[in-house]
């Protein structure tokens, strides 16, 4: 009987299911309020997977409630629960601290007492944002867990709120003050954050966040060996795809990643975007690891990005490792050269230039570069585009620097900006860089991705080199007879200014490139 019902399961068989609702006691005391969804079956020695499901911030412990229900029904033994500090749970959030920790591994221990059904040997992990840095942390503390699914999930805590030593104040801001509205905040968080923000104490903001990042434990997860699926969006403002990408290549272990459209949450969340295919690959891949289905998920490309630029539901390339190997992939390097006296663009060319000269950029809040509005611009973004009236720039507080017009170009992966250095006035600064797809008829950029960079420490007067920067990953096709366009200014509304006053000075020639990553037609469409 046991044999009957476990094949039943690996193709797929539904179950009738049964809901529960559960204060489960942790380590310390505190109870943490969880639903359940579990199959129904005769066979008392029958065995199921076992699924958690971690809460976003700031969401409440149904938020899965669909999926549990539907996944139970698949056969698996499904509990969501509330992390310490969130609405009915008990305790404080300290940010998926040892005490969040301890914590999954209690919920495993209760799980495996409470559900008969439960196989020990089969547990995952699912979670969007902070359920998802939740499942990739457990993994890494509880070899139990046998298999995540981390959604828009960030990768390093500080590399998140202080991205290029740029702390990211408005997302910072809202996390703060939502955990305070419908949670309770550990109030350590509140002094990390506030350290980001006015760059103070970091000797102790980075241990703070080290002991909350899975990329300071990857020797950890590489040694328990899960298998690990991510999925993150180019405009992920939050948690930045840079650093994603990163700890994914890191990982040596059976491991995929998707890179979609959209912004924090939303190509996994918004039913109009690529939360269908998403949750049925996380789906697919819980049946992959959890039960040994050969349903083929780990034999489809490990990589896969979404162009930004065809609707919100775009077409995927698929490669089997990143970077993809030469004949899949190259890159572009531009250089950038002073702008002539008669137009407002500097150039990127090829060949590079000796030309002598010197720009000033001010400081100024006002001006035509941006990253759009909060959130909504970077989810609608592939529909509704970042525009920039680039030939109308005040050339005083935004620099351009533009291509000659190029043929149909399909940009792909992660710009970088090396070489660059600069003159500030002040003993700090920032600068935020955009990139374009620009028509020279118009001089009209559609934003493509951007980057930002803070020095906390800077030379006054004196010639300051730019760290090499990395921008948001994108994946976007340049038309034929459009320019790149590289932007450059010292305020976004995202981050918190270094300072509000002064300048910097570009002394040319540069030995600044822009650099980016291109593919070639072969690249396979998923």
């Amino acid at each position: 009987m046991r044999l009957f019902t476990f094949m039943l399961a690996q193709v797929g068989a539904t179950y009738p299911v049964a809901p529960g609702l559960h204060r489960i006691p942790t380590f310390d005391g505190v109870k943490l309020t969880a639903n359940s969804f579990q199959p129904v079956t005769l066979d008392k020695s029958a065995k199921f997977p076992v699924v958690i499901f971690g809460n976003s911030w700031d969401s409440p412990g149904t938020e899965y409630i669909g999926y549990e229900k539907s996944w139970a029904a698949e056969g698996y033994v499904v509990v969501e629960y509330e992390a310490r500090g969130w609405f009915t749970s008990g305790g404080h959030c300290t940010g998926a601290g040892p005490e969040e920790m301890k914590d999954v591994s209690a919920v495993i221990d209760w799980i495996l007492k409470t559900f008969p059904h439960a196989d020990p040997d089969a547990i995952g992990f699912v979670g969007v944002s902070y359920g998802g840095g939740m499942g990739l942390l457990a993994a890494a503390h509880d070899k139990r867990v046998r298999a995540v699914v981390a959604m828009s999930a960030w990768a390093d805590i500080e590399g998140a709120l202080n991205w290029n030593d740029s702390p990211s104040r408005l997302w910072g801001e809202l996390l703060v003050l939502s955990g305070k509205v419908l949670g309770s905040l550990d109030p350590q968080m509140n002094t990390m954050w506030n350290n980001v923000v006015h760059h103070e104490n970091m000797d102790q903001v980075q241990p703070w966040a080290a002991e909350r990042s899975p990329m300071h434990f990857v020797d950890q997860l590489n040694e328990n060996k899960p298998a690990i699926f991510m999925s993150h969006n180019h405009d992920d403002n939050l948690f930045h795809s840079v650093w994603a990408i990163q700890l994914w290549e890191a990982l040596k272990i059976e491991k995929k990643i998707a890179l979609n459209a959209g912004t924090h949450g939303s190509a996994e969340l918004l039913p109009f975007a690529e939360a269908d295919k998403l949750w049925g690959d996380s789906l697919s891949w819980m049946n992959r690891y959890l039960k040994g289905a050969q349903n083929g998920i780990d034999k489809a490309p490990h990589v896969e990005i979404q162009r930004q630029d065809n609707g919100l539901k775009g077409q995927y390339f698929g490669f089997e490792s990143w970077p993809p190997p030469s004949d899949e992939f190259a890159t572009l390097s531009f250089h950038m050269g002073p702008r002539q006296s008669s137009g407002v663009f500097g150039s990127l060319s090829t060949a590079g230039t000796t030309e002598q000269g010197q720009e000033v950029l001010q400081y100024a809040k006002k001006g035509l570069l941006t990253t759009g509005i909060f959130a909504v611009a970077d989810a609608f973004k592939p529909v509704v585009p970042v525009k920039a009236k680039l030939g109308e720039v005040d050339i005083r507080h935004n620099l351009v620097f533009a291509t000659a017009a190029m043929q149909a170009t399909t940009v792909c992966g992660w710009p970088t900006l090396t070489g660059l250095s600069v003159v500030p006035t002040e003993n700090k600064f920032q600068l935020v860089f955009y990139l374009y797809s620009a028509d020279l008829s118009s001089k009209v950029g559609n934003l493509m991705t951007h980057s930002v960079y803070t020095s906390w420490e800077a030379k006054a007067g004196a010639k300051n080199a730019v760290e090499d920067i990395s921008f948001h990953s994108t994946c976007f096709e340049v038309p034929s007879g459009h320019a790149l366009v590289l932007g450059m200014d010292m305020y976004d509304y995202l981050y918190e200014p270094a300072s509000t006053q002064g300048n910097v000075t570009l002394v040319y020639p540069l030995a600044a490139n822009l650099h980016l990553p291109v593919l070639h037609q072969q690249s396979i469409m998923v």
